[in-house]
């Protein structure tokens, strides 16, 4: 019976010991370490392999489309199912197989970009399936070149009202054209044309929508003449 006491009171004094030892580390800023310390636990990798994971494009035309289609297989034992393929905006438009693929059996994602925006572009697909909650990004790359504005339309013959400062129109049959020089007026150039100054009013009524005074014509100007048939019966 004393024996059994004896070792009664070595058990207790032992776990004092170690109590009063693990609360003294503690004071001192010391840590005690658990029992079991569990590893984290890493997510598990996707079943589907895939042949590339970004395209580039190079430069492709304004307003035309592209696709490329991003091919893949089963590398898993399992059958996986993709559930979504999201594209990074709404430029890009996807496609993918929706079927279960087997094991070893292979699929692919179709990423189809509009090229409306010009200049450079990179998109993203994010890819997520039933066996994992590891995605797949895939990227697709490239450069919009702008449409060449629109060929400009044949030049038009000069405007009536920029050509009355130079030479007329198609005028009619027997109408002759005149530039004025430094000291002429349309008196001087009836008499030159019909031999009757008083005629200049004819040279006049032909050219009112360039001349806005009779006694008044600018050396550059180029006007009509009618033909002296015409200035007679006026």
């Amino acid at each position: 019976m004393k024996t059994l006491k004896i070792s009664l009171f070595a058990a207790a004094a032992f776990t004092f010991a170690v109590n009063t030892a693990t609360a003294q580390e503690v004071r001192q800023g010391g840590t005690v370490a658990p029992a079991t310390l569990q590893a984290p636990q890493q997510q598990k990798p996707m079943g589907l392999t895939f042949a590339e994971d970004t395209h580039t494009f190079g430069d492709i035309p304004q307003d035309k489309p592209v696709s490329h289609d991003f091919t893949f297989k089963n590398t898993s034992s399992a059958t996986i199912l993709i559930t979504g393929v999201k594209p990074s905006c709404g430029c890009t438009a996807t496609n993918y197989t929706k079927t279960p693929i087997k094991p070893g059996e292979s699929g692919s994602v179709t990423a189809t970009y509009n090229a409306h925006a010009a200049g450079p572009f990179t998109k993203t697909l994010t890819v997520t399936t039933n066996d994992t909650e590891t995605t797949k990004t895939l990227y697709i790359k490239g450069k919009v070149i702008a449409n060449e504005a629109a060929a400009p339309a044949a030049t038009p013959a000069t405007s009536p009202t920029k050509m009355s400062a130079n030479v007329p129109a198609k005028q009619p049959a027997g109408v002759k054209t005149h530039t004025v020089v430094e000291g002429e007026s349309l008196s001087l150039l009836a008499g030159k044309y019909y031999g009757d100054i008083y005629k200049y009013n004819v040279i006049y009524e032909a050219n009112k929508d360039i001349i806005a005074d009779s006694k008044l014509i600018t050396p550059g100007q180029v006007i009509k003449i009618p033909a002296a048939k015409s200035a007679k019966s006026k």
